[in-house]
């Protein structure tokens, strides 16, 4: 019960300064780059792909990437001499280290594909 108090504590604490960036992005043209289907071409396309790609990594993944080192990392910190905590710690952080890097991977490989098929400026990061 304990862990689990501190890690609410925690992740209260993480998750604050996230409400900051709640403002709104000056760039920010929202999630449809263009104003209708006549004016939509395969460049607004890859702009909203691109969109998308960039909320699941940065927004997504990387917060949930965060919480689960940790959460490993209490894990092993409160139990340091029970070896059954430990190896699913370890377990915690080897899955969670292989899922981020699944996701930054195909991230790469479809930013690939699409600096290779569009015009590079469409996909700027």
């Amino acid at each position: 019960m304990r862990a689990y108090l501190i890690f609410t504590i925690l992740f209260v604490l993480m998750a604050l300064p996230v409400s900051v960036l709640g403002q709104t992005d000056p760039d920010w043209n929202g999630l449809i780059p263009c104003e209708g289907i006549e004016s939509c071409h395969f460049g607004d396309l890859m702009k909203l792909a691109n969109t998308l790609m960039k909320f699941l990594i940065v927004d997504i993944a990387t917060p949930l990437a965060v919480v689960g080192f940790a959460w490993a990392g209490i894990k092993i910190v409160l139990n340091p001499g029970n070896d059954g905590a430990r190896k699913e710690a370890k377990a915690i952080f080897t899955n969670t280290l292989i899922g981020f890097a699944l996701a930054l991977g195909a991230y790469a490989i479809v930013k690939a594909i699409a600096v290779v098929f569009i015009k590079t400026s469409v996909v700027n990061l």
